[in-house]
């Protein structure tokens, strides 16, 4: 995402919200830090690494196999409050657990691949360039194929006070095919997963503001889809062709 696509989002989406939207408690927050996990090659160290890297948002079933080489990979971006995700991974299932509670929302975005989120009040499945809202501190299972997706990790301060009935929201799929406002969110988390590594210091802060601000709005509209129509069948992935935007930064 180009510095004047980041300052129109700062300018129209951040600006009206700032005051109410930025808790104080999360202060300024501009740091930067990128992780790239290294995997053993070891099978029983390989399948710690991995264990380890997932271990601050999701645990691995506990029968799962060893991760296989080659197939594994994993980054984390740290900006300010917000974590981004890019993962690929081999078919596995990863869970949420009760008393590994966090008071933080996950999107993740799948870029390739097929699974199904299952949570106390339902299950859901998704696909391709679909994503997933996990409310981390409620348990969920996700079983999924062999994936690539890219997660936005973010606390549910920065959104709580414009997205009603926020955990209402644990298990939805989002499906930026059919909503502007979800393609904007999701194109947008993709684009600064792909360039975080060489935004400058002082473009941390409204880079975060847009990423919260584009994330209320787009959960505040499928909180409303879920209340409108809570009986509805979950979104099957899109049949169609996916807009040429969302074709582009999933190639």
């Amino acid at each position: 995402m180009t510095k004047a696509s980041f300052d129109a989002l700062r300018r129209g989406l951040v600006h009206r919200h700032k005051q109410s939207s930025w808790p104080e408690s999360l202060g300024s927050m501009t740091a930067l830090r990128t992780l790239t996990v290294e995997l053993p090659c070891d099978p029983a160290e390989r399948r710690r690494a991995w264990a380890g890297a997932l271990a601050p948002f999701l645990d691995m079933a506990p029968a799962e196999r060893d991760p296989a080489p080659g197939l594994l990979a994993l980054t984390r971006h740290r900006l300010g409050p917000l974590t981004l995700i890019e993962m690929t991974a081999p078919a596995q299932t990863f869970r949420r657990i009760p008393e590994r509670a966090r008071d933080d929302l996950m999107v993740l975005f799948w870029l390739d691949g097929v699974g199904r989120v299952t949570w106390p009040g339902g299950t859901a499945g998704f696909g391709r360039l679909q994503g997933v809202v996990l409310d981390l501190a409620q348990a969920a299972t996700l079983a999924v194929g062999p994936v690539r997706a890219t997660g936005l990790v973010l606390p549910r301060a920065l959104v709580a006070d414009r997205v009603p009935n926020l955990a209402s929201l644990h298990g939805a799929v989002l499906d930026p095919a059919s909503d502007p406002v979800g393609r904007l969110f999701f194109t947008s988390v993709l684009d600064v997963a792909e360039t975080a590594t060489g935004l400058p210091e002082d473009r941390v802060l409204p880079v975060t503001e847009g990423i919260a601000a584009l994330a209320a709005a787009a959960l505040r509209r499928l909180a409303t889809e879920r209340r409108d129509a809570p009986k509805a069948a979950p979104k099957a992935a899109p049949k169609t062709a996916p807009p040429r935007r969302l074709a582009e930064v999933a190639a």
